[in-house]
């Protein structure tokens, strides 16, 4: 596997983030740079944006952003940090109702456990056998694990950590079967990691293993579908797991994204490949699966992210696709809420500095923006699309003028766009083949999907 796609990979691990510029509702524009990293809930509702800043001094510290999950306004902010850099990669509520995050500090794994308002309880910086920290979670039986990474020997070796309740290392150890990007609690309360492992200099496999709760393994899985990698993991309903993929595909100069559905003993029940990118999160919902992915083209600077809701087949019931060819957007962390919207944190370019915004999507992919006139047009105009289905034309009624049309197919893969010049707008589409496609309209910020079939 070349170069450029582990350095594209680390950034997307260590910097996570999302939205091109005109989609975020929230955007915290602080004097210098952050990368967000995390998102999740509060128990009242609010939202927390786990980022790394360095505005405060040369340093990245932790940065803390409470959001109203309503309005996207900002509540509080509080840095945590020291003299060196400090990185998040995962944060979860504990049962207790604190907080346990994951992470690296100046280059190694860390653990920390943190109050309501962010302070901290205790923390264990794992210098014994250092790796940069990857994911950390607390287990149903009460201890805390951690996976890391070699920074170093990046490609086949993983760290492993179990600390106590009071944050006292119990278990430290290593493997070089794979190199881990996620862990998670089994259906059957042991653990699960994926990753991949090289096996060439252009070549890797993707691997799934089962470890019990010293770490040591108790199966291990490889597959081997051209060069591919493992980037995220979720339980799915039947007792398996779903994996968030990819592989190299120079042709295109890009990265094809691969889904694989596994079951409890990791024996692979199929994969399937969608569009272009790298799957960043993956999250089970009710109805199937919500998936962030982001792609960057080094050629042309083009880059774009990708939200889809999928079926428990991975049939896209809908994607959102948001690009910008300066502002650099990659795909971060999401979440479902208790009240069923979907929120997206990341990182764009704006200026040349990298900044954090927070997007919130309903669960047929519509970015939710109604804070604004601009983005109450579609709140107040009834636009519809007829004939629908169709076999050649459909039209578009009610649109804004100066609206930007951009229709997708069931791949995410962008095969018409225009600017429209009038409140109405027919459309041929009798030279695309038949099938499922998505029908985007994009005005000052706001954005519309809805979805069409052709027979």
């Amino acid at each position: 596997m070349k170069t450029g796609i582990f350095t594209f990979f680390a950034i997307l691990l260590i910097c996570s983030s999302l939205f091109a510029q005109q989609d975020y509702f929230s955007v915290l524009n602080k004097p210098k740079w952050e990368y967000s990293d995390v998102i999740i809930e509060k128990k009242n509702g609010d939202l927390v944006v786990v980022a790394a800043s360095n505005s405060n001094n040369n340093n990245y510290d932790l940065l803390f952003v409470t959001i109203d999950s309503s309005t996207g306004a900002i509540l509080n902010e509080k840095t945590v940090g020291s003299t060196i850099n400090e990185f998040a990669n995962t944060m979860q509520h504990t049962s207790d109702g604190n907080y346990i995050l994951g992470g690296s500090k100046n280059g190694q794994a860390y653990m920390m456990k943190l109050d309501t308002s962010f302070n901290l309880i205790w923390d264990n910086h794992f210098t014994t056998l250092g790796g940069s920290g990857i994911s950390a979670f607390e287990h149903s039986s009460g201890k805390y694990f951690m996976i890391g990474r070699d920074g170093y020997n990046y490609y086949n070796k993983t760290f492993f950590y179990r600390v106590d309740a009071n944050g006292v290392q119990e278990v430290a150890d290593s493997f070089s079967f794979i190199s881990t990007n996620q862990m998670i609690e089994s259906h059957d309360s042991l653990l699960i990691v994926a990753g991949f492992l090289e096996v060439g200099q252009y070549d890797g496999d993707i691997v799934v293993a089962k470890l019990d709760l010293d770490g040591d393994t108790i199966w291990r899985k490889q597959y081997n579908i051209g060069d591919s990698y493992c980037s995220s993991i979720t339980k799915t309903d039947d007792g398996g797991y779903l994996l968030g993929c990819f592989y190299d595909q120079i042709i295109d100069v890009g990265y094809q994204m691969l889904l694989m559905r596994i079951d409890g003993n990791g024996d692979t029940l199929w994969t399937k490949s969608l569009n272009r990118g790298v799957p960043s999160h993956i999250i089970n919902v009710d109805d199937g699966f919500i998936l962030s992915t982001a792609f960057h083209n080094v050629f042309d600077q083009a880059s774009f992210v990708s939200i889809y809701h999928l079926d428990d087949s991975a049939n896209i019931r809908c994607l959102n696709t948001l690009s910008g060819r300066w502002d650099k957007p990659t795909s971060s962390s999401i979440l479902k809420s208790g009240n069923g919207s979907i929120y997206v944190t990341g990182s764009y370019e704006h200026n040349f500095k990298p900044d954090i915004f927070v997007g919130k999507m309903d669960t047929t992919c519509n970015l939710v923006v109604n804070y604004t006139s601009t983005h109450d047009y579609f709140l107040n105009h009834n636009i519809k699309l007829f004939p629908n289905p169709t076999h050649d034309y459909f039209q578009l009624d009610n649109l804004p003028e100066k609206s930007v049309i951009e229709i997708y197919d069931q791949l995410g893969i962008l095969v018409l766009n225009f600017e429209n010049k009038a409140t109405d707008s027919q459309i041929d589409i009798s030279n695309q083949p038949n099938g499922i496609y998505f029908v985007t309209i994009r005005y000052k910020g706001a954005i519309q999907t809805m979805k069409l079939v052709k027979y």
